[in-house]
């Protein structure tokens, strides 16, 4: 039986267990902070929904990174920073570098 190649570098499921574990994180650490400060589940639900809207960005730029309505231009997703490879640099309009003189002796 053969398996299909898939495009995707980044599996569904780790993605997702990145977001599970980004969540938890940030709950587990905004409970300690209430513990610490003893104001309830303020930074329980803080801590809870920045994990949650990072997980989520970082679900969507793993799976699906065109549907981001930010993108940089170099992404820590992109296939070609992952495989090494150098993007071209950008041409330059800026003439005013000239090269060095060649002095002959």
């Amino acid at each position: 039986m053969q398996q299909i190649k898939s495009e995707r570098t980044t599996h569904p499921l780790g993605a997702g267990m990145t977001m599970i574990a980004v969540v938890a994180l940030f709950a587990l650490g905004g409970r300690w902070l209430d513990e610490k400060t003893g104001l309830g589940p303020l930074f329980l639900l803080i801590g809870f929904l920045i994990g949650a809207l990072g997980g989520f960005i970082h679900l969507v730029a793993a799976l699906a990174p065109e549907l981001l309505p930010f993108r940089s231009k170099k992404s820590a997703f992109d296939k070609s920073a992952r495989a090494g490879e150098r993007s071209p640099e950008p041409e330059s309009d800026d003439h005013s570098e000239s090269p060095p003189d060649q002095a002959s002796s």
